[in-house]
C-alpha cells in the first residue's frame, strides 16, 4: 500500500481529534454528576497522554513515508541527499571563512 498526502491529512486529523477527547475528559472531571476519584482522574489523563503519543508517532511515520524520509528513502534518494548536504556544507564553510583573493593576500603580506 502506498502512502500519500491523503493519508498524511488523515493522520493530522487524528491528532486534532484528541481535542475532542480532552473536552470529554474536562466534562467528566467538572460537569459530570458522578465524581471521579483521584486515581480515575490520573488514569484518564494518562490515557489521553498515551493517545497523543500514539497519534503523533503515527503522524510522523506517515510524514516520513509520504516524503520518503529515513528508512522509507530509496538508496538513490539517500545518496542524492548526502551530496546536497555536502554541497550546502561546503558553501556554508566558504561563506563563513571566505578565501581571500591572491591580490589581497599579497597586499596583506607587505
Amino acid at each position: 500500500m502506498s502512502t500519500d498526502r491523503f493519508d498524511l491529512e488523515a493522520a493530522i486529523m487524528d491528532v486534532w481529534a484528541i481535542k475532542d477527547q480532552v473536552n470529554k475528559l474536562r466534562w467528566r472531571l467538572y460537569d459530570s454528576p458522578e465524581l471521579m476519584s483521584e486515581d480515575e482522574q490520573h488514569n484518564h489523563i494518562m490515557a489521553v497522554e498515551y493517545a497523543i503519543d500514539l497519534n503523533c508517532s503515527k503522524l510522523m511515520d506517515t510524514f516520513c513515508q509520504v516524503f520518503q524520509l529515513n528508512e522509507y528513502a530509496s538508496p538513490e534518494i539517500k545518496e542524492q541527499r548526502i551530496k546536497v548536504l555536502r554541497d550546502l556544507e561546503a558553501k556554508a564553510d566558504k561563506e563563513d571563512f571566505p578565501v581571500k583573493s591572491k591580490k589581497a593576500k599579497k597586499q596583506g603580506n607587505k
